[in-house]
């Protein structure tokens, strides 16, 4: 019998010390235990997992033009120490579900939604985290899951090597064209049969009231975009009505802080790495550095409107109409 337990150790031994590597490693942070921490920014079972550990209070939904934010450097703008739940490429359809699962399982006072008039499309619907409900819910379904292993493992190579692409560099004529690239290439084609969501909307009607009913502070935001858009997307299209209508019924129930109309000439085409994301929402940027204001300037003056409600660069709509 002791033969055999021996065998039995000496056989699981490399399964355990494998595994406990991969818990170490894992890019997810399924179990709060990763050394690299949560480092995908565009997998939902992140935010999936983080709000089941419980003790979220404040809260930002969003996609890439929020998954990365420092939430330290949050708290210093706001005074309110926040949990980043956005993650790159969510659907508004996602952030709402997401919302529901975080709430599930924290009691929560704070709410900041950012959208945009390309998450607002009902065309884009990615609608992928009730399929990772088991795989949230189920922790050997996710370590027996290969494909989480493989991530993992490539993630360590990437870190090892120093091969992440964690910045965008351009030159002034190469970001010309990426700025006429993705607005043409990449957003038109989405935004040419453009229809608004109005379950979405219902759906954050439905979110307003629950955050009514708890006492939780609810505010939706509105993020600015670069000129190329409004000129090779929203003006040809003539979306200019759908814009106003969405932003007026999403004011009936939440206050929205907005950002993305055409006047809006804080940031110029230097400010942005493509039509959406200003230079600094990417990894790899170090909010603590002391030049940090100066090196990001668009986006610490972005983050400190939008963020701590001001009105510089803002409308606030409120009840259908603009306000402030």
């Amino acid at each position: 019998m002791k033969k055999f337990l021996g065998k039995m150790i000496l056989f699981l031994l490399p399964v355990v010390l494998y595994l406990a590597a991969f818990v170490m490693l894992e890019p997810i942070n399924y179990f709060g235990l990763s050394l690299v921490g949560a480092s995908i920014s565009t997998e939902p079972l992140v935010g999936m997992r983080r709000a089941m550990r419980g003790g979220i209070k404040n809260i930002l939904l969003g996609d890439s033009r929020t998954s990365h934010f420092d939430v330290d450097y949050l708290e210093q703008v706001t005074g309110i120490r926040y949990c980043n739940q956005g993650f790159g490429g969510a659907s508004l359809k996602e952030e709402i579900d997401l919302f529901w699962w975080t709430a599930k399982y924290n009691d929560l006072e704070n709410v900041i939604l950012q959208t945009s008039f390309w998450t607002m499309n009902k065309g884009y619907a990615a609608d992928r985290i009730p399929a990772l409900v088991p795989v949230a819910e189920n922790p050997l379904q996710y370590l027996f899951t290969w494909d989480y292993h493989m991530r993992a493992w490539k993630h360590a190579e990437e870190l090892l090597l120093g091969s992440r692409n964690t910045s965008y560099v351009y030159t002034a004529g190469e970001q010309a064209e990426n700025l006429r690239y993705y607005a043409q290439e990449v957003i038109y084609p989405g935004a040419e049969h453009y229809e608004i969501n109005f379950e979405n909307i219902e759906a954050l009607q439905e979110i307003a009231v629950y955050c009514r009913e708890n006492d939780i502070t609810f505010t939706v935001i509105f993020p600015p975009m670069d000129t190329s858009i409004w000129e090779l997307v929203i003006e040809p299209l003539d979306l200019f009505d759908e814009m106003t209508t969405y932003k007026a019924a999403i004011s009936e129930f939440a206050v929205v802080y907005d950002m993305e109309y055409p006047e809006m000439d804080a940031y110029t085409s230097l400010d942005y790495a493509d039509g959406f994301h200003m230079i600094g929402m990417q990894d790899g940027i170090d909010y603590k550095a002391s030049n940090f204001k100066q090196r990001y300037s668009a986006l610490a003056d972005y983050l400190d409107q939008m963020y701590n409600g001001k009105t510089e660069h803002m409308k606030i709509w409120r009840n259908g109409i603009v306000t402030e």
